[in-house]
């Protein structure tokens, strides 16, 4: 997805713009149905135990995603954007494992 298209950088404005945790939570309500905020939070969490080595099956059964959605989270965390990774890394700077 390129963000210059259809003014997709609207998206990344109105987060920036959110400065606070309720303001932020009050914009993911306003934009995501309960499933697509359940599936971000299950997509981050495969992501997170995924860089812990988990296995797939260890994967499949905590998130209740399938093995094609982590192979291909696995694939994005591969590639050189590196969102996941520096994310990840700044929820939990001090190394701990996501999968303890």
């Amino acid at each position: 997805m390129h963000w210059n298209y259809n003014n997709n950088d609207l998206l990344i404005r109105a987060f920036k713009l959110a400065n606070s945790e309720h303001l932020i939570k009050s914009l993911l309500l306003d934009l995501l149905t309960e499933g697509e905020m359940k599936l971000c939070v299950r997509r981050l969490r495969a992501a997170a135990l995924i860089l812990d080595c988990a296995p797939y099956s260890h994967i499949q059964s905590a998130t209740g995603l399938s093995s094609t959605t982590i192979a291909r989270i696995s694939k994005q965390l591969i590639n050189k954007r590196g969102g996941f990774q520096e994310i990840l890394g700044k929820m939990n700077p001090h190394g701990r494992r996501y999968s303890d």
